[in-house]
């Protein structure tokens, strides 16, 4: 997929220039990281928050250091900001921990047969539902986000 002015646009707001990092073997791209800003609900408030996402190293650069100058980069960069917690969700959780992460919650799936199922108390379904436009759904959803966080 080519870059065009419009999906640099759309990535460039969710994940800054400013916040991404490169790393460089003549002229090729080998490895890169980046985060995104978002504020992270503690016990006791929010907090500022490096989201670490896009971080990679091509298989012929491993074992070199790159991972470890990128991360270093980033952690710096995300206290330099003020941001005094990275988070990542990782799909191989076991490279990060050289790094300061760690397991923050389990994850658990159960699935039920539907006839096995009830509410504990009988409920009576009030109200309507309908699809939001995206506009509209900017305007309502961020107030009952607020509300269930706190």
């Amino acid at each position: 997929m080519v870059p065009n002015e419009e999906r640099m646009q759309r990535f460039t707001k969710l994940l800054p220039l400013d916040r991404m990092y490169g790393a460089w073997s003549n002229e090729a791209i080998v490895g890169g990281a980046g985060s995104f800003p978002f504020d992270l609900t503690v016990p006791g408030g929010d907090l500022p928050t490096a989201g670490v996402t896009v971080v990679g190293v091509l298989p012929t650069h491993r074992r070199r250091g790159v991972l470890r100058s990128l991360m270093r980069a980033q952690l710096d960069d995300a206290y330099e900001r003020g941001e005094p917690l990275a988070a990542l969700w990782a799909s191989e959780e076991s490279i990060y921990g050289r790094y300061g992460y760690g397991l923050a919650s389990f994850c658990g799936e159960i699935t039920l047969a539907r006839e096995h199922t009830a509410f504990a108390q009988p409920f009576e379904p009030e109200g309507t539902l309908r699809l939001l436009e995206a506009e509209e759904a900017q305007e309502k959803i961020p107030p009952v986000y607020e509300l269930i966080r706190s």
